[in-house]
């Protein structure tokens, strides 16, 4: 695994449910985007940083993957549903987070991400 991203594992039985999405994200930590396998930012969980990085989820065994996720680098980030920045695509502006892609939600994009790229500026999106 690159320094660029970090892999964690969290047990979703380990936060009460009033508290997954109140405190989980806290665990991405300042200057990161990270993404996470479940909703509510909880289960197996990237974290990028490096400005205009290009990231492939196969890389990293997170293909279709992602479920939630929170910006807290300085720079904007877009996720794409097809490898190699191809396909629809969704912006993740810094400061912002989604705690449900899934089915029902407003975005419904839950599983789709195939690649990542994190910009060198916060105007990018």
């Amino acid at each position: 695994m690159s320094a660029a991203a970090v892999s964690v594992e969290r047990s979703a039985a380990y936060w009460p449910l009033a508290q997954k999405a109140e405190h989980v994200w806290l665990d991405c930590q300042s200057g990161y985007v990270c993404v996470w396998a479940d909703s509510h930012y909880i289960g197996r969980r990237l974290q990028f940083a490096s400005a205009g990085l290009r990231a492939e989820m196969a890389d990293y065994s997170f293909h279709d993957k992602m479920s939630s996720w929170r910006n807290r680098n300085s720079r904007d980030a877009r996720w794409y549903h097809d490898e190699n920045g191809g396909g629809a695509s969704r912006c993740m502006n810094n400061g912002a987070r989604v705690s449900d892609l899934g089915p029902g939600s407003i975005f419904d994009d839950g599983d789709k991400m195939d690649s990542l790229r994190v910009y060198t500026n916060s105007t990018s999106c």
